[in-house]
């Protein structure tokens, strides 16, 4: 029984993940980690959150490639300033990176692309 409960804890103190929180902004007056959408996500691991800053500005073409939250300040009603993004999700036929991504408070403008391999995108308080 004990090494049973020794091997069951070994194996839960393993599978704990641990994950990192990126930011991004192209307003000089709100400073983050990354200017471009891109450097987030490519410095990003996947299950990592990329935040993104509200900006007048739109952010540019982006391609999506791991397994990432992004969180934008919201859109709509009493919003402050949307994050505007370009968002490519894997555009490399038959593979499927960028699966399981939540995106949540953000605005896509022009090309919102997904690739036919790409499966279990949540999506949340977005302006598509």
């Amino acid at each position: 029984m004990r090494n049973r409960l020794l091997l069951f804890l070994f194996c839960v103190s393993m599978s704990t993940v641990k994950s990192a929180v990126w930011t991004v902004s192209n307003n000089p007056a709100s400073p983050a980690q990354f200017t471009t959408l891109q450097g987030g996500l490519d410095a990003a691991n996947p299950g990592d959150t990329v935040y993104v800053s509200g900006s007048s500005q739109s952010y540019s073409q982006s391609v999506l490639r791991k397994r990432l939250t992004i969180i934008g300040p919201g859109f709509g009603p009493g919003a402050v300033e949307a994050a505007s993004i370009w968002l490519g999700m894997d555009t490399v036929p038959n593979v499927s990176g960028g699966s399981g991504s939540h995106f949540i408070g953000l605005r896509f403008v022009a090309n919102f692309s997904i690739n036919d391999h790409v499966h279990d995108l949540l999506i949340e308080r977005c302006d598509l």
